[in-house]
């Protein structure tokens, strides 16, 4: 290691200029920083390693080889290091190490981060394999945890409705041609059994059962809420229903989609756009974010699962996917897009396998996106607001293309494009009319 210069300027080692201290790993040679007993933080990331993994044999079990493999591989030893030695995860991952680790083994774990990392790691270097609709996945460990605290004879009514009639139906929809599923997608079926679990609670409190149901209840129970939360349990009552578990007499009016309210005037979304595309003290991942949501309406956990291969160059031109079309980008969006791989740094102490399948908005986990609310908080910090932007943005696409173009260029539901054309308030008779004699007779 040259760690100083001599009179004439050249470039002195330990030994030469006078200092006894070893800069060399006494373990591996290499020069660097030595971090604990005359060892670099590489070879000192492997005893622990060993140790985690190994347990007291100190032997590695074959089938976490492959994950040894990747955190000997790190581009960061240090990170490697740290995690090992204070990463509550890295222990869960030692109580595991000693028998043989499966899906199940993590399912039946007390839900948590830790086990959303350890199981994270495990996919990422091939342990275990990728499961395709994770999110919903996590359901049912969640569930069992909520029942738990919970009346049991709750479970006989909860576990069927979640398992065989709202996760059903989440895989069904992600597996239709552009469906997917989402955090937020696992999020809205949280919500909806925890509604679930508190309706049948407020029964047992009024000594009430499912069978003798009366319209009086429901009001009641509705009455008693603020808001629209309480509204969520009618998917479970219809359900109740249909399996004869009460009475069809009873109803829960469906919750009316209200009408946006969150705008901001068309020069202030001008502006939070040219800052977006030129303003160098945000930072660029912020950038990228708000250009998109305030160009194309998109929804930020929408942009936030945007992967590296959804960006294409074509004839010189940025283009990046949205559903099934590719949408062409402004040439200074297209500079920020190309800033981003540096401006954003995968959190994770493992090397990607596949770069081209990073998220360009990647969480702790490069498979993962980061949350909506924290990114959220971000973008509100500098003075970009994603929601009244987006709305913003889908009124004045809206005013200037029919529902079905909008629709089919961003992706959204047809009812979703056309009540945006109905809030615009445009009429496209003509515009139908006009295209009907510009093609010409068939």
């Amino acid at each position: 290691m040259l760690i100083a210069y001599s009179d004439s300027g050249d470039d002195l080692c330990g030994p030469c200029s006078g200092s006894f201290f070893d800069y060399r790993c006494q373990r591996c040679g290499a020069g660097g920083r030595v971090y604990a007993a005359g060892q670099c933080f590489r070879c000192c990331a492997e005893a622990r390693l060993q140790q985690i993994l190994g347990g007291d044999s100190g032997v590695i079990p074959e089938q976490l080889a492959p994950l040894a493999d990747g955190l000997r591989a790190a581009t960061k030893p240090r990170s490697v290091l740290v995690w090992l030695q204070k990463g509550s995860a890295a222990q869960l991952l030692s109580q595991l190490a000693e028998a043989p680790i499966t899906h199940a083994t993590l399912d039946a774990l007390p839900p948590g981060r830790d086990v959303h990392v350890v199981r994270a790691m495990l996919v990422q270097t091939k342990v275990l394999p990728e499961r395709p609709d994770e999110y919903l996945d996590r359901i049912l460990p969640w569930l069992e945890t909520l029942l738990a605290s919970g009346n049991a004879h709750h479970a006989a009514f909860v576990r069927p409705y979640a398992q065989w009639h709202l996760i059903h139906r989440a895989r069904l929809r992600a597996r239709r041609p552009g469906g997917r599923s989402t955090a937020n997608t696992a999020y809205r079926l949280r919500y909806n059994l925890q509604v679930t679990v508190e309706f049948l609670n407020w029964l047992d409190h009024r000594q009430l059962e499912l069978e003798t149901l009366t319209q009086q209840h429901i009001d009641a129970w509705l009455v008693g809420g603020t808001g629209v939360r309480r509204y969520h349990v009618r998917g479970f009552l219809k359900w109740a229903i249909d399996k004869n578990l009460t009475p069809s007499t009873v109803d829960i009016p469906a919750v009316k989609v209200g009408q946006p309210k969150n705008f901001i005037d068309l020069a202030d979304h001008t502006h939070q756009l040219h800052r977006c595309l030129h303003d160098p003290d945000i930072p660029t991942d912020l950038r990228v974010t708000g250009a998109l949501i305030l160009l194309f309406g998109l929804r930020l956990p929408e942009v936030l699962e945007l992967r590296k291969d959804h960006v294409h160059v074509r004839d010189g031109d940025h283009y990046i996917r949205v559903g099934p079309h590719d949408l062409i980008v402004p040439p200074p969006l297209a500079v920020l897009l190309d800033r981003l791989p540096c401006a954003v740094a995968n959190s994770s102490v493992l090397r990607v396998a596949d770069p081209s399948t990073v998220l360009l908005f990647p969480g702790f986990h490069s498979g993962r996106p980061i949350t909506s609310e924290r990114y959220s908080a971000r973008l509100l910090r500098y003075g970009i607001a994603p929601r009244a932007g987006r709305n913003t943005a889908l009124a004045t696409l809206a005013a200037d293309l029919p529902a079905t173009v909008l629709s089919d260029l961003l992706g959204i539901h047809p009812q979703t494009a056309v009540r945006w054309v109905r809030i615009a308030q445009r009429d496209w008779h003509t515009y139908l009319a006009h295209r009907r004699v510009d093609l010409g007779p068939p």
